[in-house]
């Protein structure tokens, strides 16, 4: 089971911190990843993301809910020392608050790319970099030099031989990587 404990304060200041300036309509559908990287747990959204320590438990995968109904976590009168956010069946629990959410099973590494893509995806502000390259570090190909194709999610390196597919969600991501893909990804710049 996921499950983990997180000082109730830094919560409640980690989603201040992820709270648009004003809340609207089309704010409230902005997606939210709850992921884990070591012993902190990342609260992402498009453009920001907070990481806060766990006090107790695991979390091995990310889940999505949207902004609105997190931050609806504000105006509860949350009590003692620990809040309590479990997924299981289907639904993430904060407290004995829930909500339907997906859940995607993945390792660190890949929930922390997952995030990065959520958190770097306003175009005009980041690049795109290749991932998975079988050329590993040596990888020195953009995504923007490689030639289009008619899939425009899919351009060719000549360099690796490989297609590079572009991920712009993090279940792409997770897709992509499971499949051993190489991958180009919206990432800070």
């Amino acid at each position: 089971m996921n499950e983990v404990h997180l000082d109730r304060k830094q919560f409640v200041e980690a989603l201040k911190v992820i709270a648009p300036k004003r809340l609207t309509k089309q704010s409230r559908q902005l997606p939210v990843d709850l992921s884990a990287k070591g012993k902190d747990f990342l609260i992402t959204r498009p453009g920001v993301q907070t990481s806060l320590p766990m006090l107790s438990g695991e979390w091995s995968g990310y889940t999505t809910v949207d902004l609105g109904t997190i931050l609806s976590f504000r105006t509860l009168n949350l009590q003692g020392p620990a809040v309590r956010i479990v997924y299981r069946d289907g639904r993430i629990y904060i407290d004995a608050f829930s909500m339907p959410a997906p859940w995607v099973n993945a390792a660190d590494w890949i929930s922390s790319m997952s995030t990065d893509v959520r958190v770097y995806s306003d175009p005009d502000e980041i690049g795109v970099v290749i991932r998975n390259c079988p050329n590993g570090a040596h990888c020195t190909e953009t995504w923007d030099n490689l030639p289009a194709a008619k899939d425009l999610s899919v351009r060719f390196c000549a360099d690796c031989s490989n297609p590079v597919k572009l991920c712009t969600t993090p279940y792409k991501i997770r897709d992509a990587l499971l499949d051993n893909l190489v991958i180009a990804i919206r990432a800070g710049g």
